[in-house]
């Protein structure tokens, strides 16, 4: 059983959820208390918050903090059945995973324990009509829905609930959502809070990605992850004309990190994104296993236009690009301003010069794992890069969103 906050404090936490202040000060109180374990278990998942994700001292922190959690982890948990997950976030237990039929019981008994943020619902098939009818819903920031049994209607459902309108991240994953329920859930009225939505392994195509790139839904949205995984049907994958789409989307001036990882856009794709207006806030771009490179250099080249100058975080893993369009890669200017690239699985050669003479930032991780330049290229790179260098699967643990 965890130690309990003193009401103030933890009112404190809960009403202003996005400051770490107040949780900084609940350390301070732990460490008071005797639990300095606790006292920095907190300081160091704040300190976490505020880290580019794929900086080295981020990943040095994960490690950190997941050995703390291996170890006292079970200490600091809430007083939950075994077979409901929590995660900590910032110090605290922020969110939780249950059945949707427990949420709708002991949601006041949640916000009660723990500064509640968000809620994984399971075996929400048949119960969707209470769930959002529920006024806990209302206190939850963050919303995944699983086993929802998914449909067109129930988007539109989803999109005209009241309980929503503070929501800031929604997850919707492998709901086989096509198309048309994409049209529907981009017709909602509640999302104008929504920062990050997340569409992974959905049988989405051009049409579906067409929807949201022209939907006023999500006027605040910073975070889109149209991804795929696995063996994916072309006809149920976003293309060339769906990344054109998301190019000239209406309302992603706010946008910061997209991910259509696993999908087909291609060069062409990518040459549409690389010149977009719109897109040109993106400070992380995901589009590994796109076939970028399958015909050429062209999507390269449009990025090494001196595109995207604001990106920090670039995933091309899987792609097969070869030595020429990596050579072409280090020539684009917006090269010093990474702070994470993933070049796994490209066909990498000759062109390891290219890599070893481009101006790098001092902070810049760059994952070379899977590629076939010759042995005689490691020492060179690992006396560049050191340990920014990701060469063997024991690099753990990088996100990769």
């Amino acid at each position: 059983m965890p130690m309990q906050l003193p009401a103030d404090l933890f009112t404190a936490i809960t009403v202003t959820p996005d400051d770490l202040w107040p949780r900084l000060v609940a350390a301070d109180w732990f460490e008071e208390q005797g639990d300095a374990d606790r006292a920095t278990f907190i300081r160091l998942q704040c300190r976490l918050a505020t880290l580019c994700p794929y900086s080295p001292e981020a990943t040095l922190g994960r490690l950190e903090e997941r050995e703390w959690l291996r170890r006292l982890g079970h200490r600091w948990r809430l007083p939950l059945p075994n077979d409901w997950g929590q995660t900590f976030r910032r110090g605290f237990v922020e969110d939780v995973q249950l059945p949707a039929a427990a949420f709708l019981s002991e949601w006041r008994a949640l916000l009660a324990m723990t500064p509640l943020r968000g809620v994984v619902l399971t075996q929400v098939a048949g119960r969707l009509s209470a769930v959002l009818e529920c006024d806990g819903l209302a206190a939850c920031r963050s919303l995944e829905l699983e086993n929802a049994g998914l449909d067109a209607l129930a988007l539109a459902r989803l999109g005209l609930c009241p309980q929503l309108e503070s929501l800031r991240e929604l997850r919707l994953i492998r709901q086989g959502l096509g198309s048309a329920a994409m049209e529907q859930l981009a017709r909602g009225s509640v999302f104008c809070q929504l920062e990050s939505l997340d569409l992974h392994g959905n049988p989405l195509n051009d049409i579906g990605a067409r929807a949201l790139a022209q939907s006023h839904a999500f006027p605040h949205l910073r975070s889109l992850r149209l991804s795929q995984a696995g063996e994916v049907d072309y006809l149920y994958s976003i293309r060339s004309a769906g990344a054109a789409a998301l190019a000239i989307g209406w309302h992603f001036e706010h946008l910061r990190e997209l991910n259509l990882s696993g999908q087909f856009i291609g060069d062409s794709g990518l040459a549409f994104l690389a010149r977009s207006q719109s897109l040109a806030g993106l400070e992380l771009l995901n589009i590994a296993d796109n076939d970028v490179g399958a015909i050429g250099t062209t999507g390269i080249e449009a990025l090494a236009d001196d595109a995207f100058s604001r990106l920090r975080v670039l995933i091309l893993a899987g792609n097969p690009l070869g030595d020429l369009a990596i050579r072409e890669l280090m020539r684009w200017p917006g090269i010093p301003n990474l702070r994470y690239l993933d070049l796994s699985r490209c066909s990498i050669g000759s062109s390891v010069r290219a890599i070893l003479d481009a101006p790098w930032s001092p902070e810049c991780v760059i994952d070379l794992r899977h590629n076939r330049f010759r042995d005689e290229w490691r020492i060179p790179l690992q006396e560049r890069f050191a340990d920014r260098l990701l060469l063997e699967e024991r690099h753990l643990p990088v996100p990769l969103r």
